[in-house]
């Protein structure tokens, strides 16, 4: 029994069976942009946004990565930068830097043919839209046609 939890406890220590990050996709939208952590297994997560300065908190359990994670141009608008550290249990803490409060939704999925294991976060604008396009300004002589009476 003793050397069942020596192995055991030697196995995590080495990391054997921790997840790993093997991608983030990034998609951006008008009113959200979704983050896309592809996983080599499924793992435990916490989600959680966090005020002054706003910003989005992800921990992940017993999970690594071997790159540096980076944000995509055109995300912005919403999220200014992404860090990444590990935790003191052995996860890892993905931070997103925001422009101002947003809801947050996350899911873990399950492999399905092409992808693997991910964890899906969207970052929700509450207002709805981020950036609203400014209404067109007709000036004289701009080539406009009014109806005849």
């Amino acid at each position: 029994m003793r050397s069942l939890v020596f192995l055991l406890c030697w196995l995590t220590a080495c990391g054997v069976g921790a997840a790993e990050i093997t991608k983030l996709r990034v998609w951006h939208a008008p009113d959200q942009t979704r983050f896309v952590f592809d996983l080599s297994a499924p793992t435990t997560f916490t989600v959680f946004p966090v005020a002054d300065p706003h910003r989005v908190v992800i921990d992940l359990s017993n999970v690594s990565s071997r790159q540096r994670l980076k944000l995509p141009p055109g995300v912005a608008e919403r999220v200014r930068g992404l860090r990444q550290g590990r935790t003191a249990a052995g996860g890892m803490r993905v931070v997103l830097d925001l422009e101002h409060a947003v809801k947050v939704r996350q899911i873990l999925l399950p492999p399905r043919a092409p992808y693997g294991h991910r964890l899906v976060v969207d970052v929700i604008d509450p207002s709805g839209f981020v950036r609203k396009p400014a209404p067109a300004v007709a000036t004289a002589g701009a080539g406009l046609r009014t109806k005849p009476d």
